[in-house]
């Protein structure tokens, strides 16, 4: 029950963060490089998710760490989740980054976290 009751709040978490649009730059500039690498799109997909993923989780620790309370024009994670909820939510999606750079299986891509 705890773990569900946990999960439910990580994906609470999750979709908060996401429904708070961004400007789109790290799309932008993931598209701009592939212009050049063409990268194929199963990878491409990954690098991009794991971005978004990783620059989101920042966000929440950032907030957290300069008390602030707006992100984007709406409340921040923290404010409505509560301060440990968002860094757990936040850990994981560093390790949830993690996990989905290790499935393209090019031992390279995980050097970001060492």
């Amino acid at each position: 029950m705890q773990n569900e009751v946990a999960l439910n709040l990580t994906r609470l978490l999750k979709n908060y963060i996401c429904s708070t649009n961004g400007k789109g730059i790290r799309s932008a500039l993931v598209a701009a490089f592939n212009y050049w690498l063409k990268v194929p799109e199963s990878v491409l997909s990954v690098i991009s998710s794991v971005i978004q993923m990783l620059h989101n989780a920042s966000l929440i620790i950032d907030d957290i760490e300069d008390g602030s309370h707006l992100r984007r024009g709406k409340p921040a994670a923290h404010c409505i989740f509560g301060v440990a909820p968002s860094i757990n939510s936040a850990n994981y999606a560093y390790f949830l980054a993690l996990e989905k750079l290790s499935l393209l299986e090019r031992p390279e891509s995980v050097k970001i976290f060492t």
